[in-house]
């Protein structure tokens, strides 16, 4: 593709001479129209990897690519992000120098050691190491077939197919001889070396060189369409036309014959870059060297152009974006004492005067400039207000009034008239529709210097004595409205005081720097605290969630093309005025205006208008707007302002949680305690990126957008476990893009889950009955303690009969075993008797040997029982005395 120079040894030097933020935008005229472009540089203090551009290519989407050897860069108009390998696996090597955009396939990008393609993010990488050892990728091109070719430092030519990369053999190395740029032309590989330039047959793989050219240096290549431009070291640049080379044009505008890059717009017009000659652009015979400040020529290494922007990559300083600018600052060929300006005063002959604060001022007459100071007889060099009546122009100075004679560029002394003016301090001076001129001072005085140069005070109450009165209007009532500093505002009818109002208590502010009256008569105010509507009776603020963020308005001036402008601290302002007449009537606290901001990005030098000057804008014949800064004037033609803007495309990428990225494209959950991850998204927008405004919300959530301002990332905490989906939508002048979604779930820790909801549920009501079921049982328990204590009572009554009754069962009991133990041995003896009479009864038929009769022996039996019958009587009688008896002792 492209070659680059390894021009490090010179990013020192650069780094000594590029002082971008320091610098003021440069404001340049391009091309055929002139059409002015304003210089924008980033570097490594705001965006950039690191300083040194080897190329810059832009995608199917709009994203803008650009090789550094800290990685690759993606840039969206507002963004920078960094492709490294320090956040992305596919990057083998942070050193890029060549990018190549492949139609419906993203861009490669070549490293010095491995190729990766990047289709928004990095998609698919080529570890090169192994194939090319210790060599440096130098360029890549693709062709019609497929292959993407790769050459590099040492002349060696290789080819990607298949995610392979292999080595073309038809190509043979030769001693000495390196190639610095390829391009696929048609059926031909161009192919660029410092030993001449060679042709590569697509179809059949053989190469030649091309006569007449062997011994060039081919510093760099561009297709334009089946033919090609080249740029040599030594011979200048050369066009390629049905294979027929001829010399260019622009060689004969330049005697630099080094031509280092060369890009071609889609209008057909060339822009070249040379080393000592600096940036080339032709358009067909229109040549044009364009000077831009603080660009060293020899530093160039890259020129992209797409539409009306211009790329510049440097060695050692950066990326340089020429884009058109919408505001102008004033001609440095215009003699301004002070770069801080304040006053402005278009008179009606159609001079201009510029005052400054200790500088005095210039006078403007058809592009000339002239400056008057004290040292002309000018009262002081501090000016507040400039008005002029007919030849006489007046300024308000801090030492008084001055009178200067425009025809005759002298002084006019009219010391007559500073003596009777209030304070020694004119603040603002005004010419009135009867051409009286209206003369404030800083101690409350208002006078009016009528046609006859009489000059008389209007009285205004006592309060206004000690404020600086800074502004002064005339309504289409013939009103007259005079602003303060601190104190609110008065008006004037026929010369005298009516009335005075105050801004709204609630706002704490009542300074009031410019007044504006809409087509429908209404007053609006520039105050301290923003924009004001006024209906005579009270204020309306317009509000920042109203699409107005800036305060402090200096100056509201109408154009002629149905816009208000208003200058601040923070640049310049518009809204279309139909809003304006729109807001007031509306009840809607979040009625959106459509408010477009201007700024350094837009061509100012500085974004910081003077105020609390009179007047602090202008409006020309022609259109155009003047507004003072601390830079000079900044200009707005209205007729070159684009308010049809393009519409926003929000492209939402993903999330990221610290390091990790997790990819829309993929089902994104959030790992439970994540305190804190951000949505990315990006819009892509190089022209006014900084007027489109963010806003989000989660769907099915009941709440109103949030807005997040110009920036891409959405910052969320603490959010809550559960299914979410976050919508996201721009809003740019009036125009809101479509909305784009992304969803995404947080995981809960097991304590956070239902699951667990539901146990601590579960375990909840089962403690709840448990202690439901406790309190009972305690309740019931003190019942059975009553209860017990009463049957206590019963029982220790009842225990005390049962211990006398147990007495006595057990002194029965002792008595039973008295009268058992006595009467078993009382029985015993006759009842053995009886056995034995008995026995020899029943034995013996001889009672001989006994000595006694049968008879006898039978009334001992007879004597025996009755004994045993009075024993057991006795027993029984004595057991009943026992029962009836127990506490009787035998």
């Amino acid at each position: 593709m492209i070659a680059k120079q390894f021009l490090l040894t010179f990013a020192l030097v650069a780094f000594l001479c590029f002082f971008f933020e320091q610098s003021p935008a440069q404001q340049l005229p391009i091309g055929k129209e002139g059409k002015l472009h304003m210089t924008r540089f980033y570097d490594n203090q705001n965006g950039l990897p690191q300083n040194t551009v080897f190329d810059i290519e832009k995608d199917d989407y709009g994203f803008l690519w650009i090789a550094t050897e800290e990685g690759m860069v993606r840039f969206d108009g507002s963004t920078f992000q960094v492709f490294n390998r320090d956040n992305n696996p596919l990057v083998v090597s942070n050193l890029f120098y060549d990018v190549y955009r492949v139609e419906g396939e993203g861009v490669w990008a070549a490293s010095d050691n491995s190729l990766v393609l990047f289709n928004k993010r990095a998609v698919k990488s080529i570890d090169a190491r192994s194939v090319i050892n210790n060599d440096i990728i130098r360029s890549i091109s693709k062709d019609q077939f497929g292959r993407l070719w790769v050459s590099t430092s040492s002349d060696h030519l290789y080819y990607l197919e298949n995610d392979q990369l292999l080595p073309f053999d038809g190509w043979i190395p030769a001693s000495g001889r390196r190639i610095q740029a390829i391009e696929a032309v048609g059926d031909l590989l161009v192919i660029g070396t410092n030993k001449g330039l060679h042709h590569l047959n697509l179809k059949t793989l053989t190469s030649n060189i091309v006569k007449g050219f062997e011994a060039m240096d081919i510093e760099t290549i561009h297709p334009d369409g089946e033919n090609y431009y080249f740029g040599t070291k030594n011979n200048g640049l050369f066009y390629s036309e049905k294979n027929k080379i001829t010399p260019h044009l622009l060689n004969q505008h330049t005697k630099d014959t080094y031509f280092t890059n060369l890009s071609i717009d889609e209008k057909g017009v060339l822009y070249a870059s040379t080393n000592n000659d600096g940036l080339f652009l032709l358009d067909q015979e229109f040549v044009q060297n364009i000077d831009i400040d603080n660009v060293d020529e020899e530093l160039i290494l890259i020129v992209f152009n797409d539409e009306d922007n211009i790329w510049l990559g440097l060695s050692g300083g950066g990326l340089v974006h020429i884009k058109p600018a919408s505001i102008k600052m004033l001609s440095k060929d215009i003699q301004l004492p002070k770069e801080s300006v304040h006053p402005l005063y278009h008179h009606t002959n159609g001079d201009i005067f510029v005052g400054t604060y200790g500088a005095g001022f210039t006078h403007i007459k058809e592009e000339k400039s002239k400056v008057f100071s004290e040292k002309n007889g000018l009262a002081s060099d501090f000016i507040l207000s400039i008005y002029g009546r007919d030849d006489d122009l007046y300024l308000g100075t801090a030492g008084g009034l001055s009178k200067f004679q425009i025809s005759t560029q002298k002084f006019i002394p009219i010391p007559e008239i500073n003596n009777q003016i209030k304070g020694n301090v004119v603040t603002t001076i005004y010419r009135d529709l009867k051409n009286n001129i209206w003369i404030l001072s800083n101690e409350g005085g208002v006078h009016i210097l009528d046609k006859k140069n009489n000059l008389r005070s209007i009285a205004i109450p006592e309060k206004f004595s000690h404020t600086e009165l800074n502004s002064i209007f005339e309504d289409s009532k013939g009103r007259i409205w005079i602003s303060t500093f601190a104190s609110g505002l008065i008006c004037i009818a026929n010369y005298q005081y009516q009335k005075d109002f105050q801004l709204p208590s609630a706002e704490h502010s009542n300074m009031i720097f410019s007044i504006y009256e809409d087509p429908e008569g209404s007053l609006w105010f520039g105050t301290e605290i923003g924009l004001a509507y006024f209906d005579e009776e009270k204020f309306k603020i317009v509000k920042p969630e109203n699409g107005l963020k800036t305060k402090g308005l200096y100056a509201l001036q109408p154009d002629d093309h149905g816009h208000l402008w208003m200058s601040s601290n923070f640049g310049l302002s518009s809204i279309p005025i139909e809003d304006l007449l729109a807001f007031k009537k509306s009840t809607d606290k979040r009625f959106l205006l459509r408010v477009k901001r201007y700024n350094q990005s837009h061509g100012m030098a500085n974004p910081e208008c003077n105020g609390n000057v009179f007047p602090s804008s202008i409006k020309l014949p022609n259109g155009s707007l003047w507004f003072p800064t601390i830079k000079g004037v900044a200009i707005v033609d209205p007729k070159n302002i684009i308010y049809d803007d393009q519409e926003i495309e929000i492209q939402i990428e993903g999330i990221r949680i610290g390091d990790l990225f997790l990819s829309k494209n993929q089902k994104i959950i959030i790992p439970p305690g994540t305190f804190k991850f951000d949505i990315i998204f990006t819009s892509i927008d190089f022209e006014d990126p900084e007027n489109t405004q963010y806003y989000y919300k989660f769907i099915n959530k009941d709440m109103e957008y949030v807005p997040i301002g110009s920036g891409r990332v959405i910052n969320l905490t603490s959010i809550e476990s559960g299914n979410y989906t976050v919508e996201i939508v721009g809003y740019k002048s009036g125009k809101w893009s479509k909305p784009a979604t992304i969803s995404f779930s947080v995981e809960s820790f097991f304590f956070e889950s239902n699951a667990f909801k539901l146990l601590i549920a579960l375990f909840t009501f089962l403690a709840g009955a448990l202690s439901i079921f406790i309190l009972r049982k305690i309740s019931r328990g003190i019942k059975l303690e009553k209860l017990v204590k009463e049957r206590t009572k019963e029982l220790e009554h009842s225990t005390s009969e049962l211990q006398r009754a147990l007495s006595n069962i057990e002194q029965q009991n002792l008595k039973l075993r008295e009268i058992t133990w006595q009467q078993s041995h009382i029985v015993r003896a006759p009842l053995t008797r009886i056995m034995g009479i008995l026995h020899l009864l029943k034995n013996s038929d001889n009672f001989k040997h006994l000595n006694k009769s049968k008879e006898e022996l039978l009334q001992e039996l007879e004597d025996g029982l009755i004994e045993m019958d009075d024993i057991i009587r006795a027993i029984h009688k004595s057991s009943e005395k026992t029962e009836d008896n127990p506490n009787e002792q035998n």
